[in-house]
């Protein structure tokens, strides 16, 4: 239904600022989503605005990784086929058929 989403993650590899500073490198990569959630952006007006964030099956060298996975923001202006229309969100969640529970 859904195909890869570009996203840009943190990986292991550091790039040091200084002798004590450091930060991560980044990424660029189109991973195929296990899930989205999607987020209002306020109250009153913005209720009916939302960003999305996606969760991945993460890459061998990502740092920061939960159980295997990785969570990204959706960047609309570098995913333009990204219809968050053509999804089905129950409880502002929609995720991937063949990770749905029986």
């Amino acid at each position: 239904m859904i195909g890869k989403i570009k996203i840009q993650y943190p990986t292991k590899e550091r790039k040091y600022l200084s002798r004590h500073t450091y930060q991560n490198v980044h990424k660029t990569a189109d991973l195929k989503p296990i899930k989205i959630i999607r987020h209002p952006c306020g109250t009153g007006a913005a209720a009916s605005r939302y960003y999305y964030e996606a969760v991945f099956h993460a890459p061998i060298d990502a740092e920061f990784v939960y159980r295997d996975t990785i969570r990204a923001n959706i960047n609309r202006k570098a995913n333009p086929k990204f219809k968050p229309s053509d999804f089905n969100f129950v409880n502002n969640v929609w995720m991937e058929k063949e990770c749905l529970e029986p």
